[in-house]
């Protein structure tokens, strides 16, 4: 009896492994695209390519969900911040909690807010390549991209190789200690399960 139950309890160990240690995985067609046309545009200009910075992604997807209810308009610009300025979202201090960025990781950077009909219309790119964004876009000293969007809202974050602008985590360990508590409990709760069966 005892040897019947260990594939279903090794088993029901995995699962629970996978659901609460692995992290959600950033994947939208449109904003892919956004990037790589941005990219393409930089390659024209001998410029690298932006890495895909997927903490940046994760903010810039808080910030357009954030904005998704106010008026699409040529405001849109006003949202947006860049070195040495101080960010313009009511809840940013959430938004960088919510993607496990250090606040100090984040003032070399550069968030450009954008509007426009769908992501992959010619108006949105030309925001990010025939305005002011441009001279950001061109500036060889960012480095990673992340892109987020919501009802015609876009937001483009680029990012830096230096420690004030990589949009990276803050070192705790209070998130691995509570990821293992969660796995402890459900590991419990597998084996009481496997008992009473």
């Amino acid at each position: 009896m005892a040897f019947t139950k260990l594939p279903l309890f090794l088993f029901f160990i995995v699962l629970h492994g996978i659901l609460f240690l692995s992290h959600p995985m950033h994947c939208n067609d449109e904003e892919d695209k956004l990037l790589q046309d941005i990219n393409g545009y930089r390659h024209s200009l001998k410029l690298p390519n932006f890495t895909e910075n997927g903490k940046a992604a994760c903010l810039a997807d808080k910030i357009a969900d954030d904005l998704k209810d106010k008026p699409c308009d040529k405001k849109a610009h006003g949202y947006s911040s860049f070195a040495g300025s101080e960010p313009k979202f009511a809840n940013f201090e959430k938004q960088l909690d919510k993607c496990d960025i250090n606040f100090n990781t984040t003032e070399d950077g550069a968030i450009l807010v954008a509007c426009g009909p769908k992501i992959d219309s010619p108006e949105v790119l030309h925001n990010y390549t025939k305005t002011e964004y441009a001279k950001y876009i061109n500036d060889s000293n960012y480095t990673g991209a992340g892109v987020g969007s919501k009802h015609g809202w876009v937001v483009v974050i680029l990012s830096t190789d230096t420690s004030d602008g990589t949009f990276s985590g803050a070192v705790s360990l209070v998130p691995n200690i509570i990821s293992m508590a969660n796995f402890m409990v459900a590991l419990l709760f597998g084996v009481l399960l496997l008992s009473v069966s």
